[in-house]
């Protein structure tokens, strides 16, 4: 009879520890329908050419993998004052200037489109521009082929005309649209 009693006089508050459970059980449910959601939109590829600047992201080059421009890389190529910059000014301003790459600057090339761009960034901020050279050197110059070097350089002209296609063609869009009206062509 005890024990009836006891159940009695808890039973409000095992009812309330009940409630509480199946209330978190079904936020946690919520939040996870959600997370399902998200994750299949995001899964999802964008339309057209956006779609395939933005998404396909790396391109394979033989056993390398060139990651998809992104800001950081622009930084890095400045602070090696790197060839590729001023091929990529060459090709926006319409004007042919030669550019030369030099073993070395092939190297540093490829090793930062190669290398985790975040560790890359990270080494320049870090050491500075000496210990990129000594780390692509190390990491391409004495373990790639000859071969590789050229193949990843190719990829890496690749992506680097991806991402000029892309912005073009954004502040294009974004121009006829009435978004901006600071993109005006150069004078030549």
């Amino acid at each position: 009879m005890n024990g009836d009693r006891k159940i009695i006089e808890e039973s409000p508050r095992i009812s309330r520890d009940i409630a509480v459970k199946v209330a978190n059980i079904e936020k946690w449910r919520q939040w996870r329908e959600e997370q399902d959601m998200i994750a299949q939109a995001q899964c999802r590829p964008l339309p057209g050419p956006a779609g395939k600047a933005f998404t396909t992201g790396n391109i394979k080059a033989g056993s390398k993998t060139v990651y998809r421009v992104v800001p950081a890389h622009f930084a890095i190529l400045q602070a090696l004052d790197s060839p590729l910059l001023k091929m990529i000014e060459s090709a926006t301003t319409k004007k042919q200037v030669e550019t030369d790459f030099k073993p070395l600057e092939q190297w540093e090339v490829c090793y930062t489109f190669t290398e985790d761009v975040e560790s890359v960034y990270g080494l320049l901020e870090k050491d500075g521009v000496k210990a990129i050279r000594s780390a692509a050197k190390k990491a391409v110059g004495l373990k790639w082929d000859a071969a590789s070097v050229n193949l990843v350089l190719m990829a890496v002209l690749e992506q680097v005309k991806r991402h000029i296609q892309t912005t073009v063609k954004l502040a294009t869009e974004m121009k006829d649209e009435g978004e901006v009206s600071f993109f005006q062509e150069q004078p030549e």
